[in-house]
């Protein structure tokens, strides 16, 4: 259809559906003009329609997804500001009111975490169940593993939000980028998942480029010459003899541990004692630690005061979700050390049907898990004395 749109405008020399003419692109062998080029994750889809959403809710005075009012968005922002994301996140919330200054990663952040709960209660049951299957939906494509079916899932789910954006918002806010997302799951097929692919690099080297630059004089002769340093620090690295390879290897740096517990040890307190000698059997020594580095996360207990506007405390644990009470090292009888946390055992129900954000309920008991398992970080969510786990969708995320 691209083809026949090019061949139709350079006939009528006119725009043809946004096609002004032919493209020798299309002469190359095996290149598909449409599927060849991948929409930009960043800026059709946080910079794009996220934010044109979230700029009609706001603005549309008079209509039944305006949120604008004064003391709606006052409590927003007050759900909103009151999070506390985790350590790995590059930015805390800001208001709604600053949206316009909010980072591409700010508008990631508030459409994969933030926005359902924040706006459940002030925004119509019907909008929010629409815009929810945008969450899921890009939420899967995110993934670090994305199979076919989730490509398939979310194709159904982001179709029928473009069509019922019309249905919802009127014709005139069927945008290019609107448009747009209906090519993500193909090119997520083709090219894998959004975050392989994306501006969120290309924005991250520029700052590094910034962060080569130490004075105002000869700005490029600063970024070139330490850009060669370090390109010919790689070229010696190379040419370094096996003897000095495998020297290097043996160092100290080179070995970096799964587990890292951070800070000064503790002594448990009596109750806590006797609970880890009740279910792990051999234990020579117990100490409590703060904070411990897993799989290059860092990861604190509740009691952990000194980051007042993060929450590093929740994570996944196997298959089950957890609350960090306590952090102990154990000493056993066989000379070995192992991790443990401690955590409340939780009662799991989705939330607004988006499998990623999880209602937890504390259902009273205890559990002691061992960090030997496979840990994924989460961000907590409290709201209105409601706790809500969010598994993060990926390891290489731009928050």
């Amino acid at each position: 259809m691209m083809e026949q749109d090019m061949k139709t405008a350079a006939d009528l020399q006119r725009t043809v559906r946004g096609v002004k003419g032919p493209s020798p692109l299309i002469n190359v062998p095996g290149f598909d003009i449409v599927c060849s080029f991948r929409p930009d994750y960043m800026h059709t889809v946080l910079l794009g329609v996220v934010r044109q959403m979230t700029d009609i809710w706001c603005s549309s005075v008079g209509k039944a997804h305006y949120i604008g009012s004064a003391r709606t968005l006052a409590e927003i922002d007050d759900r909103l500001l009151s999070q506390r994301p985790p350590l790995c996140f590059n930015r805390v919330p800001r208001s709604l009111k600053l949206r316009k200054y909010w980072k591409a990663s700010e508008w990631e952040a508030w459409l994969l975490y933030y926005s359902l709960p924040c706006l459940k209660g002030t925004l119509a049951p019907v909008f929010l169940e629409h815009f929810a299957l945008l969450v899921s939906a890009v939420y899967t494509l995110l993934k670090s593993h994305v199979t076919a079916e989730d490509v398939d899932c979310s194709t159904k789910k982001i179709t029928e939000f473009v069509v019922m954006t019309q249905c919802h918002y009127g014709a005139g806010q069927m945008t290019s980028n609107m448009h747009t997302l209906l090519h993500l799951p193909k090119s997520v097929l083709l090219h894998g998942p959004l975050w392989a692919v994306s501006c969120f690099e290309f924005e991250s080297n520029m700052g590094r480029l910034v962060n080569l630059v130490s004075s105002s004089n000869g700005i490029p002769f600063q970024i070139l010459s330490r850009i060669f340093l370090v390109s010919n620090f790689h070229l010696l690295q190379s040419m370094a003899s096996q003897e000095v390879k495998e020297l290097c290897g043996r160092t100290e740096r080179s070995k970096r541990p799964r587990l890292k517990l951070l800070g000064k040890p503790q002594a448990l307190c009596r109750e806590l004692s006797d609970y880890v000698m009740e279910n792990i059997s051999g234990v020579v020594k117990l100490e409590e630690y703060s904070r411990v580095s897993a799989e290059g996360c860092t990861i604190h207990s509740k009691k952990y005061k000194s980051t007042l506007k993060r929450d590093s405390s929740a994570l996944k644990v196997g298959d089950e979700y957890a609350r960090v009470e306590n952090i102990v090292n154990i000493s056993k009888l066989d000379g070995t050390c192992e991790v443990f946390i401690i955590s409340a055992v939780y009662h799991i129900d989705s939330f607004e049907g988006v499998d990623h954000l999880k209602v937890a309920v504390d259902s009273g008991f205890k559990k002691i898990h061992s960090l030997s398992k496979s840990l994924r970080p989460c961000v907590s969510l409290e709201l209105n004395g409601k706790l809500l786990f969010a598994e993060l969708c990926n390891r290489f995320g731009s928050f």
